[in-house]
């Protein structure tokens, strides 16, 4: 066990004279001081960009299976944000008002002891995106109530609160997902008799081109995630019944799937384990046809946190072309003639070696390969394929008279080792007179 931590941020008129029991209440109420974040100028919001989703009238139905929930405690505390990614990263409320951290190897690792890293918020939700770390959270805001507040770092460790205006007055609760360039922000409107309001923008701080998608029904407190597979958001609540997780496009216009639940005891907002960018975790098994779904929760009146999930199966996400190399890109996997396939930027890249593979593919090697359409092979990186270096420094690999560039020199040097190949220095005039491909690693 962690330590004890807080329950779920409950916003209350008066909360300013008393933010620590704000953060620290354990029943609902609203508040009737200070008014939403009216957005900046907008632009017109764009349509989905992928495959069609179903009406809302007849939204598909998910098979579900491999449910699951852990009988111990991970943490005392509620409502958690967690990122799985190298290690399990998690972010909590804890008693005083601090923010608190922990990791792990795994959601089924021991975690380390908790550390404080920022003072005076609750309710964190973090995203990792263009290499900084970012926790949007409930902070207290005067006499207005409580806002939504953003703080950035490099490590997740160390934050830098932003001082002024926050992101959105008469709100707390946030929930962050980094998609295609965008911001996604969901928080609880604490003037709007909990209703979850729904904002981005490209400006992570929310001060321009902010666009408003609309509110949802429902109490407060919530956590927000994009489904790849699914091409839609997931937002889930707590139920009596479980976990409720509602699927919307991404202009949370229609919902293409019906509701899931996870069965199980809980209370206060759940927490998704989810990737750096807030996106659901790819199944190495399945991923094309099966989508994890884990989550932490308080149960019980000490608000130990569970873990709980199941997966949601049958789902036909690579059957399209455009579909399959968007999922899949950035992964290696096994080809049909027993070496290994890479996709990247929309190419397919087959690779004699393994090795060579692991080392190219920045989103992880699949321990089998999907069911795909037909893709074409773009290029072939057979053992001993030369690597280019040109005098001004450049270098990357030569695969069928084009330049792949790659990313830095020490991967070159370690796909030169492990591909057997001889690292060759070429003119200024060679180097720019091939076609150059996309950059690897």
């Amino acid at each position: 066990m962690l330590g004890a931590v807080s329950g779920r941020t409950r916003t209350a008129r008066g909360c300013v004279v008393a933010f620590l029991a704000v953060c620290l209440a354990a029943s609902a109420c609203t508040s009737t001081s200070g008014t939403v974040v009216e957005p900046g100028p907008t632009s017109p919001v764009p349509p989905s960009q992928h495959r069609a989703e179903p009406t809302a009238d007849q939204p598909e139905r998910l098979a579900v299976r491999h449910h699951r929930n852990a009988p111990g405690v991970i943490a005392a505390g509620s409502a958690p944000t967690v990122i799985e990614g190298a290690r399990t990263r998690m972010w909590w409320c804890g008693q005083g008002g601090d923010i608190l951290h922990a990791s792990a190897d795994g959601m089924n690792g021991r975690f380390t002891t908790p550390r404080a890293v920022l003072s005076g918020g609750c309710d964190p939700s973090v995203v990792k995106a263009d290499g900084v770390y970012r926790l949007y959270y409930t902070r207290a805001d005067g006499d207005r109530g409580t806002a939504v507040g953003l703080a950035t770092s490099k490590d997740g460790l160390h934050w830098r609160a932003s001082g002024g205006t926050p992101i959105a007055r008469g709100a707390s609760q946030p929930a962050v997902v980094h998609l295609g360039g965008w911001f996604y922000l969901m928080f609880t409107d604490t003037t709007a008799s909990g209703r979850q309001t729904l904002l981005r923008s490209r400006d992570p701080e929310f001060q321009q081109r902010v666009q408003k998608l609309g509110s949802l029904p429902g109490g407060s407190g919530a956590d927000l995630m994009w489904v790849d597979v699914l091409d839609a958001f997931a937002v889930a609540q707590q139920t009596r019944g479980g976990t409720a997780l509602a699927f919307w496009n991404r202009d949370f216009t229609e919902q293409p799937y019906a509701e899931v639940a996870v069965p199980g005891p809980g209370r206060d907002a759940p927490g998704l384990v989810r990737t750096p960018a807030g996106h659901t975790p790819i199944s190495e098994r399945d991923p094309c046809g099966t989508v994890p779904i884990d989550l932490m929760r308080a149960t019980g009146k000490t608000s130990g946190l569970r873990q709980a999930g199941l997966d949601l199966v049958g789902v036909p996400g690579c059957a399209d072309r455009d579909d399959a190399l968007r999922l899949l890109d950035g992964y290696a996997f096994p080809s049909p003639e027993h070496t290994m396939d890479l996709i990247t930027d929309g190419q397919l890249i087959r690779i004699e070696r393994r090795s060579v593979a692991v080392s190219l593919a920045p989103g992880g090697v699949l321990g089998a390969r999907p069911t795909l359409p037909k893709l074409a092979v773009s290029a072939r990186l057979n053992s001993g394929a030369p690597v280019l270096r040109s005098r001004d420094g450049g270098i990357g690999l030569l695969l069928d008279d084009r330049l792949w560039p790659l990313r830095t020199p020490s991967l070159a040097k370690r796909i030169a080792r492990l591909n057997a190949a001889d690292v060759r220095v070429v003119s200024d005039i060679t180097w720019v007179a091939y076609p150059v491909a996309s950059t690897l690693g």
